[in-house]
């Protein structure tokens, strides 16, 4: 009879957010400031693309992949739920983990030896700062072959496009020695100037990059799903119909377009509706964050302010 009376009463939420709707309101807070994933369809098309990619097998010229998108509009949080879906595995021999798929940040300007050197780190195979980058490339080789690593994913590509054009040009022929000589994918992430550092190298490199654009959100079909989907992860007691046209409209212009303000307006939105017990998301409850700016919010959001 109660599971009937949830189901009824709830229907607005999903699974996740009604195990949680008859919780403390500390405890229903907690639950929204987690991060948690919502497909949508750039995103999915993303990451149908990494996956066909990671399964392909290995040639002379390895297929290649950029993501293209604003900041705060879900590059990196898209790469972290592919790398949720490929976790280092243990070797059915007992050896050294099995890493396929790599993870880094692009250094904060264009530097080959701390290229390598953020490569090793990841695989557990530290250098020395005194080795020369071709010292630290033999390691990396090595590193690579044991790891059986297939796809390096570099975020915040545009950094190898800062400072000197000698720089610039030294990372990415590292990158593409990587790719050609050990065999392995890169996809690469960044805003669209991303697009330059790897356009402004050479057009071989450029045609093995594939381009996809995760564009900022303007009211529509695509929002107004993204909204009733993100609706069902929020514990909050009574709809709020996020889906709604004047509402969907507010809320993309607020958040500026981007889906990651997007979430953390929502997010403030409904601590806020707990906290004052109107348990919904409404006009006046978008609007009373309105006034906050995106890294303010950002701030109240994860108590770092």
């Amino acid at each position: 009879m109660t599971e009937q009376l949830l189901e009824k009463t709830y229907e607005h939420l999903g699974e996740l957010a009604s195990q949680v709707i008859e919780a403390e309101p500390e405890a229903r807070k907690a639950f929204i400031r987690q991060t948690r994933w919502v497909g949508y369809s750039a995103a999915r098309k993303a990451l149908g693309r990494m996956e066909e990619i990671l399964q392909g097998p290995r040639v002379d010229r390895m297929e290649c992949m950029l993501i293209i998108g604003d900041t705060n509009n879900g590059k990196t949080r898209l790469i972290k739920h592919f790398l949720e879906k490929h976790p280092p595995k243990e070797r059915a021999d007992g050896g050294s983990t099995e890493s396929p798929v790599l993870f880094i940040q692009a250094p904060p300007s264009p530097d080959e030896k701390r290229l390598y050197a953020s490569i090793l780190s990841r695989l557990g195979s530290p250098v020395s700062g005194n080795q020369s980058a071709g010292s630290q490339y033999s390691v990396l080789e090595k590193a690579i072959r044991g790891s059986n690593l297939k796809m390096l994913i570099i975020d915040e590509i545009q950094h190898l496009v800062c400072g000197s054009t000698n720089k610039h040009r030294e990372c990415m022929t590292a990158l593409k020695f990587i790719a050609n000589d050990l065999r392995i994918s890169i996809v690469a992430a960044g805003i669209r100037t991303a697009h330059y550092a790897i356009a402004s190298f050479d057009t071989q490199i450029e045609n093995r990059f594939k381009g996809i654009l995760l564009p900022r959100w303007t009211y529509g079909e695509e929002l107004t799903r993204l909204l009733l989907s993100i609706e069902k992860l929020l514990p909050l007691r009574a709809p709020s119909h996020l889906g709604d046209p004047k509402l969907a409209r507010l809320i993309a212009e607020l958040g500026d377009g981007k889906i990651g303000e997007i979430w953390t307006l929502l997010r403030l939105a409904a601590i806020e509706a707990i906290d004052s017990g109107k348990e919904c998301i409404d006009m006046d409850g978008i609007k009373s964050v309105e006034g906050i700016a995106p890294a303010h919010r950002r701030a109240l959001l994860h108590g770092t302010d």
